[in-house]
């Protein structure tokens, strides 16, 4: 009976050992947190992605270092999306020179967007994730989801939604402060 017992505290104290050592692994490879780290949420600099501009030409969204950002994710198919890029449109046309507005499309083929922006006017600069991969990075469970970034690339608000006219507004002049 006492040789059960002390095989049974061994394989606990095993399994216990194993659980340490996979979670010291884990933080060697992945360091510890801290607000340096890259990772899609407030006080995060914004993971990095590199794609196309819908004109063909490409972007890293590194390249916007030093400017204030509005990341955008979206869909024509989605109406709340639809309803909100008036508002992103007029914020761009008043705020260009201080802030870069860009929008994500989530997935669609370029005559689908070209048409849709033709249509409703968008002049701020789309860019395309084609696979969808973007949308896996930053985890968006929400469309539109928008990214709101400092000039040194941390993520200073998030809006899951639709956002309204003065919602932007109120953000976005956070954002330039």
């Amino acid at each position: 009976m006492e040789k059960l017992k002390k095989s049974k505290k061994s394989i606990i104290i095993l399994f216990l050992a194993i659980g340490a050592a996979i979670l010291a692994l884990y933080f060697v490879r992945n360091g510890v947190s801290s607000s340096q780290e890259i990772a899609p949420r407030l006080g995060f600099y914004a993971p990095n992605f590199n794609t196309v501009y819908l004109n063909g030409s490409e972007f890293e969204l590194y390249e916007l270092r030093g400017k204030p950002v509005i990341l955008n994710f979206w869909a024509t198919w989605c109406p709340p999306c639809v309803r909100e890029m008036p508002n992103l449109q007029d914020f761009y046309d008043r705020h260009k020179d201080e802030v870069v507005v860009i929008g994500v499309n989530l997935g669609e083929k370029n005559r689908t967007i070209q048409n849709f922006i033709k249509r409703i006017n968008v002049t701020f600069p789309i860019v395309l994730d084609k696979d969808k991969e973007i949308e896996k990075y930053y985890n968006l469970i929400i469309r539109p989801t928008t990214y709101f970034i400092d000039e040194k690339g941390l993520i200073v608000d998030k809006k899951l939604g639709e956002l309204k006219k003065e919602e932007l507004e109120e953000r976005g002049r956070k954002l330039l402060k």
